[in-house]
């Protein structure tokens, strides 16, 4: 139909969703003030909290919430938060979510850049509305592994807590790179070997429908590790992570097509696919040594948690149980 239908339909779909977000996305915002909490934990009898709030909370109550301007919003300067991102790339956590979250995404717009070269060749020989339905069956995986994978992110540290004596540790949340690594390998190897081989076109959408289950696996054991480790930086983490994703979709979109133009598929993918995994290998030490790093960006000695926090003796033992996972303490 064309570039002008391409965009006009698109717009026709984001009009009504800017409609949908200024009626029923209102702006909230909540500006923490300092807060003094002081704990004392007596093992097996009951816990006395003392809480003492201090906060300076912008009060726009007789602004209209459909009001374009609402005044300031935020005490917080806007240079902090323009520069806030960037020292999170020493953070242990942080770097290891931006990197495997982008590589993930990465690798999924290129595969959707490499569509044409793949199926509009022969033996496939695909015609651009063809190619284009080509994605289907990754939004069925996408739909999927969703769901699956939110279930799964509750359920395994469920399990997991219950098993390290009802202790949780952020580092539960990386078991979900298992699926996703498994998953994802498999697609790339595969992929690279049945467009060299001519296979069926069935073949290839299912490896290319692995990678994109694998993603929401991915994305869950990334976003819910960094947030269980840094929750003050969270909303910078984002863009940090969002950053480095972008620089790589970037640097691969700008090169990949010359890359499997002179290389050929099987090189391309079995390349991808190693560099993947080789990524997803990181798993292991974050998960090994998790602790450590968190207790060296926070400035504290990794010393043991105890069992339990209502088994605490003092508020330097509830301290270390929330060190790196900070909740609320009913």
């Amino acid at each position: 139909m064309g570039v002008k239908y391409t965009f006009g339909i698109s717009a026709l779909i984001f009009i009504p969703l800017l409609i949908a977000t200024f009626l029923f996305v209102p702006e909230t915002v909540y500006q923490r003030g300092e807060q003094f909490k002081t704990v004392e934990i007596v093992s097996h009898e009951k816990v006395t909290t003392t809480v003492t709030f201090r906060s300076n909370i912008p009060d726009h109550s007789h602004h209209s919430a459909y009001a374009v301007f609402r005044g300031r919003v935020s005490n917080e300067k806007f240079l902090k938060q323009l520069i806030k991102p960037f020292p999170l790339f020493i953070y242990p956590a942080v770097v290891f979510g931006s990197f495997i979250y982008g590589s993930f995404f990465t690798w999924l717009l290129a595969l959707s850049v490499l569509s044409v070269p793949m199926f509009s060749a022969p033996p496939y020989n695909l015609r651009p509305s063809q190619v284009g339905l080509t994605n289907l069956p990754l939004l069925v995986a996408g739909l999927i592994g969703a769901p699956t994978s939110g279930w799964m992110a509750d359920k395994v540290i469920h399990l997991m807590a219950k098993r390290n004596n009802g202790v949780y540790e952020p580092e539960f949340r990386l078991t979900l790179m298992i699926p996703g690594a498994l998953l994802s390998t498999i697609g790339f190897f595969g992929l690279g070997s049945s467009i060299a081989q001519g296979a069926n076109i069935v073949w290839p959408l299912t490896f290319i429908s692995l990678h994109s289950l694998a993603i929401p696996f991915v994305s869950q054991a990334a976003y819910t590790y960094v947030v269980d480790c840094h929750p003050e930086d969270a909303n910078q983490a984002f863009v940090t992570i969002g950053l480095v994703k972008s620089i790589l979709i970037f640097l691969a979109t700008t090169s990949v097509n010359g890359w499997y133009a002179s290389q050929g598929p099987k090189t391309v993918f079995w390349s991808i696919g190693g560099l993947n995994l080789g990524l997803c290998l990181l798993t292991i030490p974050m998960y090994v040594f998790g602790k450590k790093f968190r207790a060296l960006v926070s400035g504290k000695s990794p010393l043991p948690l105890p069992r339990r926090w209502d088994e605490g003796k003092n508020h330097q033992q509830a301290d270390l149980f929330f060190l790196g996972c900070p909740q609320d303490l009913d």
